[in-house]
């Protein structure tokens, strides 16, 4: 048994880990922490059985996962894969994520492939540098020419193009988003709600979970469904690395979107825009340090690692 941890958002962990070490699992940091390349996070969440069965999500194997988020703890889901390319394509990311786990430099295109592909399923890898363009160019055909959208999102902070998408669907459609009604990231939560406030006077249906921490990530577009590690970010987009699989089946997203009015049943309609100067204010000062300042510097950071 391979575990591959990041080695930022696992650091709480590593007290525990040692005991994972004596019963026999082999344990790996990815980018051990170092002051340059801080900005760079595996963001997956895989789990690999056999090479024939996966899982995949936003969820952490964390104590806040010991409820069914509703009466406590936090509301994520994820998807089975047993389909056995899509399955082999899978385990062959984590060899990949296992391989680059100390960061030395930025990996290469042939180290991290932008896809794998099967006849309804694509697997994306995105990560720094590497993968996330042909995922945002796909991303963007599917949202672009939809009549119906479904998100849901941790961290709701589209960019200016991914926005007018949405609500250029949202015009000729049914745009339907729900976040958390209080996430556990302070700043990106300031960061989404100022974006609510922006589209408030748009026809996007927007909802706040109430019941706790929503953390899923699923986008469906008609009968295309994403669903994996991805927020709905500039940091899943393009500096993260994270793992999404598409899936187009009209089936499949029928289900999800059941999942979705499940989810909207206990969320309250998001009205925005009525705030005082100095929380829009606040508000604004989030979205530009999680859309804009924190990619910047992430960009620096690549160049220096290229």
């Amino acid at each position: 048994m391979r575990l591959l941890l990041d080695a930022y958002g696992s650091e709480r962990a590593a007290p525990e880990i040692e005991c994972l070490r004596q019963a026999g699992v082999d344990v790996a940091w990815f980018n051990p922490r170092r002051l340059l390349r801080l900005s760079f996070r595996n963001h997956r969440k895989l789990v690999v059985v056999d090479r024939e069965l996966a899982f995949l999500g936003g969820c952490n194997v964390a104590d806040e996962y010991d409820s069914d988020g509703l009466d406590g703890g936090w509301r994520d889901l994820g998807i089975r894969v047993d389909e056995p390319t899509s399955a082999a394509a899978l385990a062959q990311s984590f060899e990949r994520m296992w391989s680059i786990a100390p960061f030395d430099h930025l990996p290469t295109a042939g180290i991290m492939p932008q896809a794998s592909r099967g006849q309804d399923w694509e697997v994306f890898l995105a990560g720094a540098g590497r993968g996330g363009r042909r995922y945002r160019r796909q991303l963007h055909r599917d949202l672009g020419r939809a009549r119906r959208i479904d998100v849901l999102a941790a961290y709701f902070v589209p960019t200016t193009r991914l926005r007018k998408l949405l609500i250029r669907v949202a015009r000729r459609g049914l745009v339907r988003v729900i976040v958390p009604a209080s996430g556990d990231v302070p700043i990106a939560q300031h960061a989404t709600n100022y974006v609510l406030d922006e589209l408030s006077s748009t026809p996007i249906l927007a909802y706040e979970y109430t019941p706790g921490m929503l953390h899923a990530k699923l986008v469906i577009a008609d009968d295309v469904v994403y669903v994996g590690s991805a927020n709905f970010d500039p940091r899943s987009l393009r500096i993260n690395f994270d793992v999404v699989i598409r899936i187009e089946n009209a089936d499949s997203a029928a289900q999800a979107r059941a999942i979705v009015d499940q989810i909207q049943a206990h969320s309250r309609p998001c009205h925005g825009g009525r705030r005082g100067i100095f929380a829009k204010i606040f508000r604004m000062v989030a979205y530009v340090l999680v859309a804009w300042l924190d990619p910047l510097i992430a960009r620096r950071k690549l160049r220096l690692l290229s």
